[in-house]
């Protein structure tokens, strides 16, 4: 589910592959670029992400406060297409409608390496809102 000028990093399907094992859903992080691919230096949440917890219990505690997974950087196991779909007209994030209903089975794994450049476009001066 990358737009078409998200860049997957040559490890990305690789790194997901090896660690998809017994969960269903794995994710990775992303870097924000700007259209020149260039990195943009993004406000973070510093507090959460920097919590001295189980990398299990930490993405858990993101999903409480805020859509904290691209679908760019998700890779999950086809048994869950039923649960998925259809996804209510109400939910604004496809992605964080994914990882809360994956959530229920406690079989998600967040994989601390970046393997996608997410392209921000028309940004305006400032930070923007982003978890990774």
């Amino acid at each position: 589910m990358a737009d078409r000028d998200d860049i997957w990093l040559s490890n990305h399907l690789e790194v997901l592959l090896n660690h998809i094992g017994n969960y269903l859903l794995v994710c990775t992080k992303s870097k924000n670029i700007n259209t020149f691919g260039i990195n943009i230096e993004m406000k973070t949440n510093k507090k959460i992400i920097d919590l001295n917890v189980d990398r299990n219990n930490l993405l858990y505690r993101l999903l409480l406060f805020d859509n904290c997974v691209q679908s760019c950087t998700i890779m999950f196991d086809r048994s869950l297409i039923d649960d998925f779909i259809p996804i209510p007209e109400k939910v604004k994030y496809h992605d964080y409608w994914l990882v809360i209903i994956t959530a229920m089975y406690k079989k998600i794994y967040f994989i601390n390496k970046i393997t996608v450049l997410y392209r921000r476009r028309n940004l305006r001066s400032g930070c923007v809102k982003s978890y990774y």
